[in-house]
């Protein structure tokens, strides 16, 4: 099975799904499987040296840039965020808990076979495959407290994702 991409989708603070990225493996990445994949996902996409999804922010004490990947590709522009005390336009949020990844694989030794999703929920430890069901639920919730009491059942194994 080979990953052909993945769409980061995040929704745990926002009433409507909202597309951030698309991450497509590299060659180092390329025989990598999906948890792998997932993890460098969450890993690329936190701010915690500097912005992940602003190339123009650098770290302050070193100048360089720590956070994000070369495998993203933008779909949310920052242009459409709030610009800092520097007069940058402030990134993204980091990739929490509730966001949402469409991967698209396909099974390179079958050439019959089409393209599969599948899709993950960003859980409070690790990554939790859902169905298309769930998925499409997740992304219909539009109140904020449903949404977060729908998270938090689902961490606690309460509810079905």
């Amino acid at each position: 099975m080979r990953i052909l991409k993945a769409k980061l989708i995040h929704k745990a603070f926002e009433t409507e799904p909202v597309h951030i990225a698309t991450y497509t493996p590299g060659y180092n990445e390329k025989n990598k499987d999906v948890h792998w994949i997932l993890e460098d996902i969450f890993k690329s996409s936190q701010n915690l040296m500097d912005s992940w999804s602003n190339s123009e922010i650098v770290n302050e004490d070193t100048g360089f840039k720590y956070d994000g990947s070369k495998n993203f590709t933008w779909v949310k522009s920052v242009k459409d965020n709030p610009k800092n005390k520097e007069g940058y336009h402030m990134g993204h949020r980091s990739t929490s808990c509730g966001d949402l990844v469409m991967v698209f694989t396909k099974d390179v030794s079958d050439p019959v076979q089409q393209f599969k999703t599948q899709y993950y929920f960003c859980a409070m430890i690790g990554w939790k495959e859902i169905s298309k069901e769930q998925f499409d639920k997740i992304c219909k919730i539009d109140d904020e407290i449903a949404l977060q009491d729908y998270f938090m059942k689902a961490n606690l194994g309460k509810e079905l994702v």
